[in-house]
């Protein structure tokens, strides 16, 4: 289980959540807006918890490097990509 997703979020603030799972449903999720950035491992039953309701996936596959900034960077521009690409239509 692996992607990206944005969404409206309760406060009515645009969000995208970042997640893939690594090992025994442990998942590493990124969740950002404009005034939250969190990331955290979370187990799979916790992470349902947060996930939002009506999402719109724009990711299917992310990479995992065991240096968080790296991940975190690699993360960063794939979504900027995939919006900058997804804004064109």
């Amino acid at each position: 289980m692996e992607g990206a997703c944005v969404y409206i979020d309760n406060y009515n603030l645009s969000s995208i959540l970042m997640y893939k799972e690594l090992k025994n449903n442990i998942i590493f999720y990124v969740k950002y807006n404009f005034i939250e950035f969190n990331i955290n491992y979370i187990n799979i039953y916790d992470f349902f918890k947060i996930f939002p309701n009506n999402p719109i996936h724009i990711i299917s596959a992310l990479p995992y490097y065991d240096y968080i900034e790296l991940t975190l960077d690699v993360w960063k521009n794939i979504a900027l990509n995939r919006l900058k690409f997804l804004n064109k239509f």
